[in-house]
C-alpha cells in the first residue's frame, strides 16, 4: 500500500530543537555570534526560555510559546545583564502567568508622564517651534485661546479622538 519510508515518517515524533543546552554564564559567554541573522538556544531546565544571540554579539532571553494558537516571543532582557537564574525565574512568572490565562504580552498602560499640557505647549514652543517656525507666537496664542479648557490635563490623557473632535467643532464654527 504505501511504501515503509512513508510510514516511519509520519510515526515520527516532532525533533527537539538542536540548539538545547543547560543555560550556564560560561555556556552561554561560549556561544559564537552569527555572522547573518540570529541564533536560538533552548533552556535544557526551563521549557520555553530561549537566548538569541544576534550578529553584533548582543543576546537577549526570551520566553517561546503558543499563546492562543500563535507562537510568541516574550522579552525578559539582555544576557549577561539579567542572570540565567533571574532569567529562569522571570520565564516561570511568565509561563504561570499564561497557564492561568494572563496575557502577559498586554502592553501596560503608559506610565503617567506628570506633565500637562500646557506644560508640553511650552516645551514644544521653546524647544522646536521658536527656532524653527516664524509664527510661533500666533501659533502658540491659538492653541491657548482654543484649548484653554485643556491646559491643565495631563498630557496623555489627551486621545487622538477628543482632538479631533474639538477641530471638527472648530472646523463647524460652533
Amino acid at each position: 500500500m504505501f511504501p515503509p519510508s512513508l510510514l516511519r515518517k509520519s510515526i515520527e515524533m516532532p525533533a527537539k530543537p538542536t540548539n538545547c543546552l543547560n543555560f550556564t554564564k560560561t555556556k552561554l559567554l561560549e556561544l559564537q555570534a552569527p555572522a547573518a541573522g540570529y541564533s536560538v538556544f533552548h533552556d535544557t531546565t526551563v521549557e520555553g526560555l530561549v537566548l538569541l544571540i544576534y550578529p553584533t554579539g548582543g543576546s537577549r532571553f526570551y520566553v517561546s510559546k503558543k499563546i492562543e494558537g500563535k507562537s510568541t516571543r516574550i522579552k525578559i532582557g539582555k544576557f549577561p545583564d539579567v542572570s540565567v537564574d533571574n532569567a529562569r525565574k522571570k520565564a516561570h512568572e511568565i509561563l504561570t502567568a499564561i497557564a492561568k490565562g494572563e496575557a502577559p504580552t498586554r502592553k501596560k498602560e503608559p506610565k503617567d508622564t506628570g506633565i500637562n499640557l500646557d506644560g508640553l505647549v511650552n516645551h514644544y514652543s521653546d524647544e522646536y517651534s521658536m527656532h524653527h517656525c516664524s509664527t510661533w507666537k500666533e501659533t502658540k496664542a491659538n492653541f491657548r485661546r482654543y484649548f484653554a479648557d485643556w491646559l491643565e490635563r495631563p498630557a496623555d490623557s489627551i486621545t487622538q479622538n477628543e482632538v479631533q473632535q474639538r477641530i471638527n467643532q472648530l472646523g463647524s464654527g460652533k
